[in-house]
């Protein structure tokens, strides 16, 4: 924070809505316009008092003051707002490190003069609020304490979040364990930037909770033992959380926990890093004063025996308990030290998917995916993007170059196989889901894989077929029929212009749908062109010169495939959650903008559906 020297001319913007703030006497400018970088940020301030009543149930005084800061390009950025009374700190809605409030969207601000007028009033708005308690409603979101900006400074900011895995399923196990401690095994991601905790055991080191991340996460070299910690509340003081060792040592009493007990074990810790870690747990709500209904995980990074056993202690040797008591009265675990938080996310499946999901049906239905090409990878994506939590897939190709212009994989896996690339491609940015590749081609070209492929097939509730492939289609409606799934098959025309989607019921199969299908269009009885829809590629569209013939140059665009592939999924979710077992089959057409008038219509058409017994 400071002061620039350098003179600068207030923009006309920022002076217009200064001047209008004076005329309009809402508050009184303590401290005029000036130039000054404060914190990470630069602009214009100047610092106002407001009159708020007194006495209130938060213990504000009658007057306060305020620091606005406008950057240059007001009145399009919002203005920033900053308490300077220690009294106004430590609230919901409020950023702990800077002491700046939370106020309404910026969106709902003029940009016009107006705007820094808009700003007071919501500062006034806030301060009333908050003197009264009611910055949050009862029904509101539950707002964590401000963690985040706890890290900006801290000594251990480089250090990669804590990803843990807590829902409310889990919270009844650890009901029982409030005002206790013990051990947690974390594990240090190859591929991702993070920690995940892989195994919460308490004090007789008798595992309490596992959780099952990818077998990519699970294979990390990297190992960190360190404890944790469940607290009833971690709010220190109004919404704050403890901000010094002192403070964690108070919050720890109330639980009946030694906090610098449970410190030194961590401290003692031997692992290959440089730090320990200590994980504070606390029950949180879904709404503001819910009901408590999971936990939330808190790291604490400090130093450990490993980066202060070499520290120099004059007039004695540095053996553990000279060191631990050296560190207890210096400054490193001193009880008026500022706590080294760190960063955490809860990465369970309930809050990846909280934003939007397929339907339950679906998402607990263990799906197997044949063909992971143009088609295939973007409905295998699709999928584990709407939440589905077992997927497998199966292509014995490799990637080309020529595939990445309508492949969801970029070029880092040329030369890997299709559906091994996309399974760990997916098991990093859903580590809680399990995603397996296989890369075998099917039919199965032996009697052996066949065993051990029908294994996986069986174990899957849903094959979906994406391979245009008859022999593969047939193959698989046979393992369908035997053991009683349910075989999507879908694939679309040269353009990308018709998608076919058959869905098998419990009385019919998905070979006998299509069939049924094709027979209708050689009859004229549906409403595509058979010509249109039978059409092989023109010969000159097929061959390149130098490629030959086995390679794909289907001429049908990224974005088409794309269209028909999001619509298929969303069908396919639809049927599946509202349609039971019954049989289903549906042509899906993309529209052209050719000749398009200039009224607007839909760009994918369900042009024909039939449902079966």
């Amino acid at each position: 924070m400071g002061n620039n020297t350098e003179k600068k001319e207030v923009p006309e913007a920022i002076l217009e809505a200064y001047d209008l703030l004076l005329q309009y006497r809402l508050v009184n400018i303590l401290r005029p316009l000036q130039w000054e970088s404060y914190f990470v940020k630069e602009g214009w301030t100047f610092h106002c008092e407001f009159s708020v009543a007194y006495p209130n149930l938060a213990g504000i005084p009658s007057n306060v003051i305020m620091k606005f800061l406008l950057q240059e390009s007001f009145p399009l950025s919002c203005v920033e707002v900053y308490s300077l009374s220690k009294e106004v700190a430590g609230f919901p809605h409020q950023e702990l490190l800077t002491d700046k409030l939370c106020l309404k969207n910026d969106w709902y601000a003029p940009r016009t003069s107006q705007k820094l007028i808009k700003y007071v009033q919501w500062t006034i708005e806030w301060l009333k609020d908050a003197a009264s308690n009611n910055l949050i409603d009862d029904q509101d979101p539950y707002e964590l304490p401000d963690f985040y900006s706890l890290t900006v400074y801290s000594a251990y900011r480089h250090i990669n979040p804590v990803f843990f895995n807590e829902s409310p399923s889990t919270f009844n196990l650890w009901k029982k364990q409030i005002g206790k401690f013990g051990t947690v095994y974390i594990v240090s991601s190859k591929l991702h930037s993070a920690f995940y905790a892989c195994q919460f055991c308490n004090q007789e080191n008798i595992p309490i909770i596992e959780s099952k991340y990818s077998p990519i996460i699970d294979e990390s070299d990297y190992k960190l033992t360190g404890y944790w910690i469940l607290v009833e509340d971690i709010v220190f003081k109004r919404h704050r959380p403890p901000l010094t060792y002192g403070e964690a040592k108070e919050i720890c009493e109330k639980s009946a926990l030694d906090f610098y007990s449970i410190l030194r074990k961590a401290w003692e810790c031997n692992t290959n890093y440089t730090f320990g870690i200590i994980l504070i747990g606390f029950p949180i709500p879904r709404t503001y004063r819910g009901e408590n209904v999971e936990i939330h995980w808190q790291p604490l990074w400090i130093d450990n025996w490993a980066s202060t056993k070499k520290i120099n202690i004059p007039g004695k040797r540095s053996k553990k308990n000279n060191v631990w008591r050296f560190l207890i009265k210096s400054d490193r675990f001193h009880p008026s030290k500022n706590l080294p938080w760190g960063e955490s996310e809860n990465v369970s499946n309930d809050r990846l998917f909280k934003r939007s999901s397929l339907s339950l049906t679906l998402k607990h239905s263990k799906i197997t995916v044949i063909g992971c090409g143009a088609l295939g990878s973007p409905i295998v994506d699709m999928l584990a993007r709407g939440g589905i939590e077992a997927i497998n897939t199966f292509d014995s190709d490799t990637l080309h170059p020529g595939n990445l212009s309508r492949h969801i994989l970029n070029g880092t896996f040329i030369g890997s196989n299709k559906a091994l690339a996309i399974a760990k491609e997916l098991s990093i940015t859903f580590p809680l889901s399990s995603i397996k590749g296989f890369p075998e081609h099917i039919p199965p070209s032996t009697f052996e894989k066949q065993k051990a492929i029908n294994k996986i097939l069986v174990e899957s509730d849903i094959f979906i077929d994406c391979t245009t492939s008859e022999s593969a289609f047939i193959w698989l409606n046979n393992i369908a029929l035997e053991h009683g799934k349910k075989l999507i098959s879908m694939f679309f025309n040269a353009y990308a212009e018709v998608l076919t989607l058959c869905i098998s019921g419990g009385q019919i199969s998905c070979l006998d749908i299509y069939r049924e299908l094709c027979l209708s269009i050689q009859k004229n009885e549906l409403p595509v062109d058979k010509e249109y829809y039978f059409k092989d590629i023109a010969k000159e569209e097929q061959i390149y010169e130098g490629v030959g013939c086995w390679h794909s140059t289907f001429p049908a665009l990224n974005v088409h495939i794309q269209l028909l592939a999001a619509t298929a999924v969303d069908l396919i979710n639809h049927v599946i959650q509202n349609r039971g077992n019954k049989g289903y089959a549906a042509l899906i057409q993309r529209e052209s903008f050719e000749g398009m008038a200039v009224t607007p219509h839909s760009v994918v058409k369900l042009i024909w559906e039939k449902e079966y017994p």
